[in-house]
């Protein structure tokens, strides 16, 4: 995984993050797949990325809001990516 991910914005927060046992090109390839499977803009591939990072106790829960994307669509994206990774399906 890159620096880049590592610094991803849960990081700069304190949150742990995990070494994904994944080449960076694959990871990448996964968080865009599952964005796309999702209806999730290219735009937050990024913050699928992070989340795929970090353990999913850590994850936000949603606010009730209606923010859009809401966090619970980009960790939906987060797990899908995990499961083409596992299934080697990227």
């Amino acid at each position: 995984m890159t620096g880049d991910l590592a610094q991803s914005g849960a990081m700069k927060q304190g949150c742990p993050t995990m070494t994904l046992p994944y080449a960076p090109e694959a990871i990448s390839a996964a968080a865009e797949r599952a964005c796309l499977e999702h209806h999730l803009e290219s735009a937050f591939v990024g913050s699928v990325m992070a989340y795929m990072s970090e353990d999913e106790d850590t994850w936000p829960s949603c606010c009730g809001s209606g923010c859009e994307p809401c966090v619970l669509s980009l960790e939906s994206a987060a797990r899908r990516a995990l499961i083409l990774l596992e299934k080697g399906q990227v």
